[in-house]
């Protein structure tokens, strides 16, 4: 077997790229990040139905185990306990568990309504089928959800990366700045922005980027970081021009997106600290960005000849 297959998925990954940004992808965090309510709350509406998924398969193996679809559910079985075992490590694997225990939830249904249609249950039995088959699907989900509410769950108190419609620093507002019609239309230009920035600026303009969120974009990821991240200017402008770059798009709320270390203070000021307060950089000018047209952002363009180069 090939050596590297038990270091995991992202063993030729850059380490500096681990941990300057994909440690920190919410799919790749452990399905546990504690021990507290909110954290099996979560746990609950992820993969709750493996709790009764799991017993179910364990008799049907018994029972079935001369049949001609035991097999199938020898599969059934291994793949929803090797995939909860992986979800422990990175939560992004549970949904491929999930794709099992629906497979097993519709046969437990299946298998209920049967028990339900032979009772003497009158006109109940369409009131009972549709609490128990309700119950049997959402039943962990609402449960888990009170979970998290009641353990204090802080996973959306942080602000999202993806721009949806009223936050700030919204690609699609700089289109008229940065797109065909506007300022910088024309002719393409490598802009230096956040990491998940990268994609959208690429779908809506026709200009290059530095950084994108595929881990082989190696020298991208790296280069934006040790650029904004760069104390002194001489160093800073000569990594800008060594990698081409135009226009520096930043969005101030949301400094974890550059570094994940605190803002410098004073010598130990980074290029970014020194762009969003404003201090006159001499290659460097403000563009200037009227209503609606990028609200948060700060737009900056590289004066000067700064020659392509990755």
């Amino acid at each position: 077997m090939f050596p590297k297959f038990f270091r995991g998925p992202t063993v030729d990954v850059d380490p500096q790229v681990m941990e300057l940004w994909l440690q920190h992808v919410g799919d790749n965090q452990p399905l546990f990040s504690g021990f507290g309510l909110a954290d099996f709350g979560r746990a609950v509406v992820l993969l709750g139905p493996a709790l009764f998924c799991l017993p179910f398969l364990a008799r049907v193996l018994v029972q079935q185990r001369k049949s001609a679809v035991w097999p199938q559910w020898v599969f059934v079985t291994v793949g929803l306990v090797g995939f909860l075992s992986v979800s422990l490590l990175q939560v992004r694997f549970t949904v491929y568990a999930e794709v099992l225990i629906v497979l097993v939830t519709v046969a437990i249904l299946s298998r209920m309504h049967v028990l339900i249609d032979g009772a003497s249950l009158g006109k109940f039995r369409v009131p009972v089928r549709a609490l128990g088959g309700g119950g049997l699907v959402t039943g962990c989900i609402f449960a888990g959800g009170l979970m998290m509410a009641l353990g204090g769950d802080e996973t959306g108190s942080q602000a999202p990366v993806t721009n949806g419609p009223g936050s700030s620093c919204r690609i699609l507002d700089l289109v008229p700045v940065l797109g065909e019609d506007g300022r910088f239309g024309g002719e393409p230009k490598t802009i230096l922005s956040y990491i998940d920035f990268g994609p959208e600026l690429l779908y809506r303009t026709e200009h290059r980027v530095l950084a994108t969120p595929y881990h082989r974009n190696t020298g991208g990821i790296l280069g934006a970081h040790e650029i904004l991240s760069a104390k002194n200017l001489d160093t800073a402008q000569g990594l800008v021009e060594a990698r081409g770059v135009d226009l520096i798009l930043l969005c101030p709320t949301r400094t974890s997106m550059y570094s994940f270390e605190p803002i410098g203070q004073g010598e130990n000021r980074r290029l970014f600290d020194r762009l969003v307060e404003g201090d006159p950089i001499p290659w460097v000018t403000p563009v200037p960005l009227g209503p609606n047209q990028g609200s948060g952002f700060l737009l900056f363009e590289v004066m000067g000849e700064t020659p392509g180069g990755f």
